[in-house]
Parts: C-alpha cells; structure tokens; sequence
C-alpha cells in the first residue's frame, strides 16, 4: 500500500524526491496486489501531524483518518480476499483523492 499526495515533496539540504518518486516506486514493486492512493492536496508532512508547513489541521485530520481507512480495508482485502471493504472506501474519499489505483483492477479515480 502506497500514500502520497500531489504536492508530497521531500525538500532536505542535498535531496530532493517529488511526487513522480512514489508513483516510480509503486510501478517498480512487484505484487500481486498492490494499492496506490494519491490524495488531492497535502505535503509530504501531512501524515506525520507536523504543522511547519502549510497544511491545515482540519486536511491532516480528513487524510490521517482516510489514510487508517484505508489501512484496516487493505488489510481486509488481503487477509479475507474480500474487496467490498476498499471499494467502499474508494467510493467515500473520491472527494480527497486525485487517484486511486489497485493493481487487480484499472484505475477507479483519475
């Protein structure tokens, strides 16, 4: 399971990783089941709760809650073969989401 955001840049003195590094590195894994969510807005921060940047406490609240959404369902997916859970959960964060994609099924938000 992969997370990222359109603006999860990585800025350190002598590094710099964009948002294209995730997409990279979720195409290079090999899985057979594999998820990548890719929320519409946030730093690379906005899961750690860090607020140096610019993201509001109210987005890091809607994306850490859909981020262990998205968690307890890739979890189901996998342990019970059963995906209503993350189809659900694709289906309810449309609204967060710049893209969604599962590796056993085409794009489902793009």
């Amino acid at each position: 399971m992969h997370i990222t955001t359109t603006e999860d840049e990585i800025r350190v003195p002598g590094y710099y990783s964009s948002p294209q590094d995730r997409f990279d590195l979720y195409d290079a894994m090999a899985s057979r089941y594999k998820v990548l969510a890719v929320f519409s807005a946030g730093s690379h921060n906005i899961f750690s709760g860090w607020r140096g940047g610019k993201d509001t406490k109210s987005q890091q609240q809607v994306i850490k809650a859909a981020t262990q959404a998205l968690s307890s369902a890739f979890i189901e997916q996998i342990t019970t073969n059963n995906s209503q859970a993350i189809s659900l959960w694709a289906q309810q964060h449309q609204s967060v989401l710049a893209k969604f994609i599962r590796s056993d099924l085409v794009a489902m938000v793009d």
